[in-house]
């Protein structure tokens, strides 16, 4: 004897419902994870403040504060890298976070002397004025004697 249903009815174990009872379960799950992560990041970085304010008026230096929180900088910075919104913070924070990971860039400058190009009529013209002005100045002294 089959079981008639009502049109529209669903019954009880059928597919669909046991898809969206897993479904269901899934999604409440993934929420309430999201709420423990943000429950957790809020205490971590109130408590965080907290303590700050009271390293501050202990007097710990500026080089004392940084070495201090530094992880909790690293971390600050990464979770804005990858939650930030706004393209240009996010860029921002990964560059800080490669520079602090692999150091930065090197920068060349290239320098040049001045009298790099100068041939040696020059720098012997140079050389005779500095040991003109050395001179004078020590003929000075011995006339204050």
């Amino acid at each position: 004897m089959k079981k008639s249903y009502k049109p529209g009815a669903r019954a009880s174990g059928s597919k669909v419902t046991i898809k969206y009872e897993q479904k269901a379960k899934k999604m409440t799950a993934q929420k309430a994870r999201s709420i423990d992560s943000l429950a957790l990041y809020d205490q971590l970085f109130h408590n965080m403040l907290a303590e700050l304010q009271k390293d501050i008026a202990s007097g710990l230096t500026a080089q004392e504060l940084n070495k201090k929180y530094a992880s909790l900088a690293a971390a600050k910075t990464i979770s804005i890298a990858l939650t930030e919104q706004d393209s240009g913070k996010a860029l921002t924070a990964l560059k800080d976070i490669q520079d602090r990971a692999h150091g930065k860039a090197t920068e060349k400058k290239e320098i040049k002397h001045g009298l790099a190009d100068a041939n040696e009529k020059e720098i012997d013209a140079v050389l005779e004025s500095k040991l003109a002005l050395l001179d004078d100045g020590s003929s000075d002294d011995e006339q204050e004697d």
